[in-house]
This record gives structure tokens, C-alpha cells and sequence, in this order.
């Protein structure tokens, strides 16, 4: 018997709506000003940590999205050196200005492909880096002049090196660091966990902060889930649409 015209379009809608969810939207934790500076306590030497509120569990996943800034590595807020005004890098610690004419004397090495680079600790030479920059700073010609993440090496080609300028967070009050760069997520399913009951801080990567100046803004999301709950409304739908079957099916008996 062929059903109600009513009826088949209802089932129709309850087909389609059945496996529709509701719209997923990411939650925006906030926009937060990460600023390249040293904390007075520190002297300089560690950095300002810009904290996002909140309790972060194992479960959670985070993603992190760079908007704009550039940060200067030497460059005093008071009495800056002109043969440091180019010295800005990127989230990623590649130079702001790759191609810049200016003299930095003894970091001439952190511009791409430029020789001099210490080999102390590996490397040819050479600065491989893509966009320039640096992990390594000569100033302190031992295991000292590497900052407080990424791996201890002067091997530009070393995929574990984090360069001085990038975009880093913490978990755990500063004990480990990870790599944010331009963007990335954390959390389940990646390769940075996030342990239980952890707060969560970001900072610029620097081994030494006295003349820094410049910030990052970055925003902060908890990502759609991978599972969104379906709309109440399509769940009625799908009620109704199911009870109206039944109950077509039981007359035509």
C-alpha cells in the first residue's frame, strides 16, 4: 500500500536529518598577546609566560593559530642599536626580513645560507635553516649558548632544533616546551599529550631576553569534536518521523 504523501515526505526528512549534526563550532579560548620579554626575576634569562586560563585534561585537544607580530632579538626598548632594526623574526624563528643588508657582526650567521656557523656541537657551517635564524648563540661559546628547548645541537639540518624567536608552550610551568611556530594542535590523537589537570602557558624562545622587544598575538581554540551531538531538533524530527511510520504500517494491517 503506498504511503501518505505526508508521511513520505516526513520519512524523507527524518533519512536526511538522521545523519545530520548539529553545526560544530570550535571554542575560542581567547586572543593572547605573547610578548618577547624577560622576567625581572630572571634577569632576563627566562621568559614572560603568557598564560591561557583553564584546566587541560588528556582528553582535550587544543589548537593554536599565530595572527600577527614580529619579535627583535636585540634590540633595546631604550637606545636601540640601528644595525639591529632588521633583526626580527617570525613564529617559526625564520628571519622577518631574510634578505637584509645589515651588519650584525657576530650574528651574521643566523641569515640563510651564510657561513660561520659554530660547529661546536655538529653541523657544517653552514645555516640551513629555511628563512635563516638561529639556535645557538656565540655569545656563549659552550652548551650555554642554547636556549631552555630543542635539541642541543649546531646542525642546521637537525629537524629537533627550535629556533631562538619561535612561538613555544608549556604544560607543565616551564619544565618541558613544545613547538607552536605559525600554528599547531596538541592533545589527543597528536604527538604532544596533555596530562591531566595541566595549565597551559605560551612564550617567545630566547636564550637571553634583555634586548628583546615585540610580541605575538595568537588565538586559541579547542578544535570541533569529532563526534557532534545531533540538534534536539533533529532528534524530534527523527522521533516523529519514525512514530508516523509505525503508526502508518499498523493501519495498513
Amino acid at each position: 500500500m503506498r504511503l501518505p504523501t505526508v508521511v513520505t515526505a516526513i520519512l524523507s526528512l527524518f533519512l536526511i536529518t538522521g545523519v545530520l549534526v548539529s553545526p560544530a563550532t570550535a571554542t575560542t579560548l581567547g586572543t593572547f598577546t605573547v610578548q618577547d620579554a624577560g622576567t625581572a626575576a630572571s634577569s632576563g634569562m627566562l621568559p614572560v609566560e603568557t598564560l591561557v586560563p583553564g584546566t587541560f585534561f588528556s582528553t582535550d585537544k587544543i589548537t593554536f593559530t599565530w595572527l600577527s607580530g614580529t619579535v627583535n632579538l636585540n634590540q633595546a626598548p631604550v637606545n636601540p642599536d640601528p644595525n639591529f632594526a632588521q633583526f626580527s623574526f617570525n613564529p617559526d624563528g625564520s628571519l622577518a626580513i631574510p634578505a637584509s643588508s645589515e651588519n650584525w657582526g657576530m650574528y651574521n650567521y643566523f641569515k640563510p645560507n651564510a657561513t660561520g656557523v659554530p660547529t661546536l656541537f655538529g653541523g657544517d657551517g653552514t645555516n640551513h635553516f629555511a628563512g635563516g635564524g638561529g639556535n645557538f648563540d656565540i655569545e656563549w661559546p659552550t652548551v650555554a649558548g642554547f636556549g631552555f628547548t630543542g635539541k642541543h645541537t649546531t646542525d642546521t639540518t637537525d629537524p629537533a632544533t627550535v629556533r631562538f624567536g619561535s612561538l613555544v608552550g608549556t604544560l607543565d610551568g616551564g619544565v618541558t616546551w613544545f613547538y607552536i611556530g605559525y600554528g599547531t594542535t596538541i592533545g589527543a590523537g597528536t604527538g604532544v599529550p596533555i596530562p591531566n589537570g595541566s595549565t597551559l602557558n605560551l612564550a617567545v624562545f630566547d636564550r637571553d631576553y634583555n634586548q628583546n622587544t615585540g610580541a605575538y598575538l595568537v588565538r586559541v581554540d579547542i578544535p570541533d569534536p569529532i563526534n557532534p551531538t545531533p540538534e534536539p531538533s533533529t532528534i524530534l524530527l527523527a522521533t516523529a518521523g519514525l512514530g508516523l511510520l509505525l503508526f502508518s504500517r499498523r493501519r495498513q494491517k
